[in-house]
């Protein structure tokens, strides 16, 4: 069986890529942020079987939106079961409800369900059922969840498969340049040169979207361990 890719493995390869700036300039913690950023972006893209859970929402009559237990979910998958009815629930978007969903008046078996927004009791995601539960459903709701950060300091392994460990690195790179950049014109990072410099400028106006993504995932995730840990949802 072939060695794992650890996380500081990744974070070397990471820096290398970069032109190996000095830890001075460029921390280890920042490389594993990146790393993470890298990691939320492929599971974007991907439906990694290490990151697919699933939770069972048992409705009432008359509610339509649940608050999920679980507190690191990135995005919902579709379909969701309807384990009483054994329908299977298709994933639509807010705006399907806006111009359609909405019409759907009363209540009834659910069909459909949608992101929306965030719960009132731990912030956690929320899901609105259309139509509106006329009993009790057990409605079996999956989700791909929110990748561990790696670990600048111990040798953890990813939560994606070691298959995604080139990719990951090449997408770190593109987020490090662009933060890095960013901090180039601020004259608070050394000058980066030949190739690596023109891409960086480049990925500039991109910058400012992953500092925003890092701080909003950062502070959903301290919030959300600080009251209830990863622990909650149910393998589907």
């Amino acid at each position: 069986m072939a060695e794992q890719i650890t996380s500081l493995d990744q974070i070397i390869n990471l820096r290398s890529a970069m032109g190996n700036p000095a830890t001075g300039d460029v921390s280890n913690t920042f490389l594993a942020q990146c790393l993470w950023l890298s990691e939320i972006d492929l599971a974007e893209m991907y439906e990694f079987s290490e990151l697919r859970d699933s939770e069972d929402v048992v409705t009432s009559a008359g509610k339509k939106d649940y608050e999920m237990d679980e507190a690191d979910i990135l995005r919902f998958l579709d379909p969701a079961n309807n384990e009483t009815s054994e329908i299977p629930m298709r994933l639509k978007s807010a705006y399907w409800d806006r111009k359609v969903g909405r019409l759907i008046t009363g209540q009834g078996t659910p069909f459909f369900f949608y992101e929306e927004g965030r719960g009132p009791t731990n912030g956690n995601k929320q899901v609105r059922f259309r139509p509106e539960p006329d009993g009790v459903y057990t409605i079996r709701v999956p989700f791909i969840k929110v990748p561990t950060m790696p670990d600048h300091q111990e040798p953890t392994v990813s939560d994606l498969p070691q298959s995604h460990m080139l990719q990951e690195v090449s997408r770190a790179t593109e987020i490090a340049l662009m933060l890095t950049a960013e901090r180039d014109e601020a004259g608070k990072q050394q000058k980066l040169t030949g190739r690596t410099e023109y891409a960086a400028r480049n990925a500039l106006p991109k910058a400012g979207y992953y500092k925003r993504q890092l701080e909003t995932f950062q502070s959903r995730m301290n919030r959300n361990r600080g009251r209830h840990g990863r622990a909650g949802s149910t393998r589907g």
